[in-house]
């Protein structure tokens, strides 16, 4: 996933990457040029003058320290910008990184079977998109492309400082060395198993969550909402636990080289014989080690992240796979003209079949009526009409072909989605006032919405509350009726989605739907009275 990703902003990356090296080029020069001019104030600076910028600069005796300091000050301003800018581009890239990654995991995941969409967890998979994902930019991906400049930086330090004293350049280097091994080598499991343990107490306290709000009514007036609660509250205190340990170990990083870079300065100071000539060196290795703290803790903290954040990472990685060689290209629609059920049966177990040896065929413009009572299999026959599920014995078969293609289906069932948007976007979905305003205005005459819009003080652009729950049930299924109509399918399949309307304003609008989109096959799934005569085509189940 992560080199899918970068793969396709391998531009934005490059950018970054140059950048880098001209900041690297820019720090190693006033970390060189600093040492110097501070060195300048005892005897030896002359000695190590030779390999810096300043030394090619004819500065004045007299004036030496006023000017070299002005050219150190300049030196910091361009560095300043410099790093400003890779911070914007990094951003940059980070953002449209993290909508990326997010649109494609939507994708995934509203471009799956059915028989697989069953089997998910919503809450786990929303979590994913709104929660994980910047997560794993934030904690992992950032980290990863910060840490670019840093390391060249570092290794313009580290050639720097054996240029100078190769000596206590091998001593430096092999403590720090040696303490990262320690540090990764004692930590990297235990970072590991808390990662895994955060991420499944998030996800279950995510469920618990999404179930409390669902069941809102049901335990609202029952008196039992302290259960959510009380299961919410048992969930995070194991969490309290592995935050702590968690931030504990990811502090501890900046601390330990602190205390090894002074004890290691104190050392080459105690060292060193010849204190006068050597201030350069000392000035040097200060600045460079200072400046190299936060460098490695920057290291050890990308490595703690990245060892919390591996289990997320593989998950994602498992379960989205095939998001990432899926191809958004729209297939070319397919004119409908007959579906054929031949001895269709179908059962959920081996032990009874709720469609059994079922055979019909609806043609193109045919008015469908699947009657049955409750639980009688209506659902099931849908989904098999829509490919969702398949029979285990007998053949469905669309124009002749057993590939149902793309004859543009539009499935409207008994509760649908209604957002937090003008009426204009929940009938046209669409964000912008580039909508067919006749098409629209006709979908509203036919399900009888132009009435009850007229008495709305905001007409079509009143916005409806979260599930539309400041309108009655049979507004919101015109609604939702409405959008059906506007999209022009060539099949429309009404799954108990007019039950809330009454019998007479039902048959009304069924009449008017019929003879006004007469192109269209309607499909309706019904088990309340409903006026027959309006079906050519009755299949009972």
């Amino acid at each position: 996933m992560v080199k899918k990703i970068l793969k396709k902003f391998k531009v934005e990356f490059l950018t970054v990457l140059f950048l880098s090296l001209i900041l690297a080029f820019f720090e190693i020069t006033t970390l060189s040029e600093l040492g110097f001019f501070i060195s300048s104030f005892g005897n030896s600076s002359s000695e190590k003058s030779n390999f810096l910028i300043s030394s090619h600069f004819n500065f004045a005796h007299d004036n030496f320290a006023k000017k070299h300091g002005l050219f150190i000050l300049v030196l910091f301003v361009i560095k300043f910008l410099l790093f400003v800018w890779i911070n914007v581009e990094i951003n940059k890239f980070v953002s449209k990184l993290d909508l990326y990654a997010r649109q494609l995991l939507l994708t995934s995941y509203s471009s799956i079977k059915y028989r697989d969409w069953i089997k998910l967890d919503n809450s786990e998979v929303i979590s994913d998109i709104t929660s994980f994902i910047p997560k794993v930019v934030n904690n992992f991906i950032l980290p990863f492309i910060r840490i670019v400049p840093e390391a060249i930086i570092l290794f313009s330090i580290v050639i720097l400082l054996a240029f100078v004293d190769i000596r206590i350049f091998l001593i430096s280097s092999i403590s720090f060395i040696i303490l990262c091994l320690l540090y990764i080598f004692i930590f990297r499991i235990k970072l590991f198993n808390l990662g895994m343990k955060m991420r499944d107490i998030n996800l279950n306290m995510a469920y618990f969550v999404k179930l409390s709000f669902e069941s809102f009514k049901e335990f609202s007036v029952s008196g039992n909402r302290s259960y959510f609660i009380k299961k919410f509250v048992n969930l995070s205190q194991p969490w309290k636990s592995a935050y702590v340990s968690y931030n504990t170990i990811s502090k501890m990083p900046k601390v330990i080289i602190e205390l090894v870079f002074v004890i290691l300065f104190v050392f080459i100071i105690i060292t060193i014989e010849d204190l006068d000539n050597s201030m350069y060196v000392i000035s040097l290795f200060g600045i460079c080690g200072i400046r190299s703290i936060p460098i490695f803790t920057t290291i050890l903290s990308f490595f703690n992240n990245y060892r919390t954040n591996l289990p997320l990472i593989f998950r994602l990685e498992s379960k989205y796979k095939h998001t990432f060689s899926f191809t958004n290209k729209e297939t070319p629609p397919v004119h409908f003209q007959k579906l054929h059920f031949n001895k269709v049966c179908f059962s959920y177990t081996d032990d009874s079949e709720i469609i059994k040896d079922l055979s019909f065929t609806i043609n193109k413009k045919d008015r469908v009526l699947f009657k049955g009572e409750s639980g009688s299999g209506k659902s099931t026959l849908i989904n098999l009409v829509l490919g969702h599920l398949e029979p285990k014995s007998g053949s469905i078969t669309f124009n002749n072909c057993e590939e149902n293609g793309n004859f543009n289906f539009y499935y409207l069932p008994q509760e649908s989605f209604l957002f937090s948007a003008s009426i204009i976007e929940n009938v046209t979905l669409t964000t912008s006032n580039d909508y067919n305003k006749e098409v629209f205005s006709k979908c509203l005459i036919d399900t009888q919405l132009d009435k009850i819009v007229l008495n709305l003080r905001d007409g079509v652009h009143t916005k409806l509350s979260d599930k539309a729950l400041n309108l009655s049930g049979g507004q919101r299924q015109r609604i939702l009726l409405a959008r059906a109509l506007y999209q022009r399918p060539s099949i429309i399949i009404l799954d108990e989605s007019t039950n809330a309307i009454d019998f007479n304003s039902q048959n009304e609008i069924f009449d008017t739907i019929f003879s006004e989109y007469c192109d269209t096959t309607f499909i309706v799934v019904c088990h309340t009275e409903i006026n027959l005569k309006l079906f050519n085509n009755i299949i009972c189940i």
